[in-house]
């Protein structure tokens, strides 16, 4: 186990396996999450967002590449400039 501090700058935490990394690069998924969350989606929803995204949409053509099993979870930590404020249940 390791424990880590999160600091102001930290938005989000993205866990993913091996075949989200196989499909996106780190700096193409933050981007990807980042702008979503931005524009006021859900957590929940971006990860699966996410997810059909790296999905291919020809496995025989892909190669292999997007068919893995895929599992994402987005955690928000600070909401990003020009997000709405969380909604009362």
């Amino acid at each position: 186990m390791t424990d880590f501090f999160t600091t102001d700058h930290d938005e989000f935490l993205l866990l993913a396996c091996d075949g989200v990394w196989d499909v996106m690069t780190n700096q193409e998924a933050v981007r990807f999450v980042r702008e979503r969350l931005a524009d006021g989606a859900a957590p929940t929803d971006v990860a699966c967002q996410l997810l059909d995204a790296c999905l291919a949409s020809d496995p025989k053509e892909a190669r292999g590449v997007g068919c893995d099993n895929m599992t994402a979870i987005v955690v928000q930590l600070r909401r990003g400039a020009g997000a709405p404020a969380a909604a009362e249940a």
